[in-house]
């Protein structure tokens, strides 16, 4: 008995540390889609001014901080920092977890769950454009076949694209093994739908499919590899890029100086001290500073977002630079 508690154990452990392997610094298209779309849609229901500053107060809540940025393209600009801390990015992750992986991702703060808002996507209550990326229609087709797997007495059947989005497979494969020469690999219901039998015997055929293991999550803690309650050692806020970069000590120019501008003037500034060059930034209206590119030319970064570092972090940087020179 305790032989099948610890292999049960073990199977929970190394697919929860697989999902989270496969989703590191995972960017999702259908999240920052429906970000944009948010943002068109907003000035036509209300005034422009209110849209825009109830977007701001909306991501600023959810704990995204924001600087300069053109707030209808948020969707665009937001480096993944900012946009894994949004509600709908944690949503789709809890999607692909349960639908690829058989995992349930818990989420501390409350509010409507995944299978909510399949339920709302299937009554018709969201944006139809909000479902074209093909991504995301696989992934939540998926999550509806193991609910339909997980659920028997729920007496649903599968549609051929539901099963062929949890296998990884077209739906011209499905469809062949529907047809009588095939010998009877799927079972069709009078509705026309897959029954759940024969798509789980199927299913769990495949070498490559995951059965659902989320029930016996029970009882173990399971935190995401690297996250921490709190960070370690003394908080700084540094600005970040839309494209990640963050100011890093590493940005002194070859004349040893921090290159450095605020919007309000546009006159650049030099700072010798790292610290006095991030004051400067944090007080800027609009900052930016000089950084290099792979070619090594010096270009102005204009922060989208704030990113905490810990001060410890930050010396160790300032040390090894001084050190290169």
């Amino acid at each position: 008995m305790n032989d099948k508690m610890d292999n049960a154990k073990t199977q929970v452990e190394n697919t929860w540390r697989r999902f989270w392997d496969d989703h590191k610094d995972f960017d999702s298209k259908w999240v920052r889609h429906v970000l944009h779309n948010l943002a068109e849609y907003l000035p036509f229901v209300f005034e422009y001014e209110a849209a825009k500053e109830g977007f701001t107060t909306m991501l600023e809540k959810s704990g995204v901080e924001l600087l300069h940025f053109d707030w209808t393209i948020a969707g665009e600009d937001l480096p993944v920092s900012a946009l894994e801390k949004l509600r709908i990015y944690r949503l789709y992750l809890a999607v692909r977890a349960y639908a690829f992986y058989g995992l349930k991702l818990e989420d501390a703060n409350r509010g409507a769950d995944w299978e909510t808002f399949l339920d709302i996507a299937d009554l018709g209550m969201t944006t139809q454009s909000w479902l074209r990326d093909q991504e995301a229609k696989r992934s939540f087709s998926a999550a509806r076949a193991r609910l339909k797997l997980d659920h028997p007495e729920w007496l649903a059947g599968l549609s051929a694209d539901e099963v062929a989005a949890l296998a990884g497979v077209s739906r011209k494969s499905v469809m062949n093994l529907l047809a009588p020469k095939s010998g009877g690999t799927f079972q069709m219901r009078t509705d026309g739908s897959i029954s759940v039998e024969s798509a789980r015997a199927w299913l769990e055929a495949r070498p490559d499919f995951r059965p659902s293991i989320w029930h016996l999550q029970e009882d173990l803690f399971l935190a995401r590899p690297g996250q921490k309650d709190f960070i370690d050692g003394d908080p700084v806020w540094v600005p970040v890029a839309k494209d990640g970069t963050w100011f890093s000590p590493e940005h002194a120019l070859p004349d040893g100086c921090f290159h450095v501008v605020c919007d309000n003037y546009r006159e650049e500034q030099t700072f010798g001290d790292y610290w006095e060059a991030l004051d400067f930034l944090s007080r800027a209206t609009s900052p930016l500073w000089r950084c290099p590119d792979e070619a090594g030319r010096w270009y102005l970064k204009s922060a989208s977002c704030w990113d905490r570092k810990t001060r410890k972090e930050i010396e160790t940087k300032i040390g090894q630079t001084r050190e290169e020179r």
